[in-house]
């Protein structure tokens, strides 16, 4: 199963990909799972996507993307109340936790190689899976991708990838490939964390 893990609707203020767009575009696509990351934000327009993807048998997950110190994390979980809004240091206190899976997202792509080398240990032990292919970085900066990759296998996580989709044409320009169906969100939390996938 192919699922885009980083989406960006205009709940996210850098986005132009609306919601309604979301919809027709992955009805067209014909996926079976959509899912949102939007910044620092699960809620959004998370009721809308959620009834809009229920009338037409395609399951809809919200998570967030957080911004901190070390750079950008995509958060899936069920309950992300308490990182709503979240900026600062990363949150070590409240991570990691059974029922989120956590996913370190273009590491390079704002950061130099020799940053991300000097925190990849600390941040290896907070994460589940590497994006190691990211749509943005696809367009502006492929060796950010290359890179990731790299990283990814050194500190051995799973590689995931993302189209980072702020737009209609962006959605699913890259995903990652899950080995099982995934049935509920608890299925794809439970395939991040296991390493089930793919790219």
């Amino acid at each position: 199963m192919n699922i885009d893990i980083h989406i960006h609707t205009t709940a996210s203020l850098c986005s132009r990909f609306t919601p309604s767009d979301l919809v027709s575009r992955a009805v067209s696509l014909d996926v079976p799972v959509v899912l949102v990351t939007n910044h620092h934000n699960s809620y959004g327009d998370a009721d809308y996507l959620s009834e809009e993807f229920k009338s037409r048998g395609i399951l809809f997950f919200a998570g967030l993307e957080m911004t901190c110190e070390w750079g950008d994390f995509l958060l899936f979980g069920e309950d992300l109340s308490e990182f709503q809004g979240y900026t600062g240091r990363f949150p070590r206190e409240k991570l990691p936790r059974d029922d989120i899976a956590i996913v370190w997202a273009h590491p390079y792509r704002f950061y130099p190689e020799d940053v991300v080398e000097s925190i990849k240990w600390d941040v290896a032990g907070y994460i589940d899976a590497v994006e190691v292919m990211n749509g943005n970085c696809m367009r502006s900066n492929p060796y950010a991708n290359v890179l990731a990759l790299k990283m990814a296998k050194k500190i051995k996580k799973p590689a995931v990838a993302g189209s980072d989709a702020h737009s209609r044409e962006m959605f699913f320009m890259t995903y990652t490939r899950f080995k099982n169906d995934i049935g509920s969100y608890s299925d794809f939390i439970t395939a991040i964390k296991r390493g089930d996938v793919n790219i």
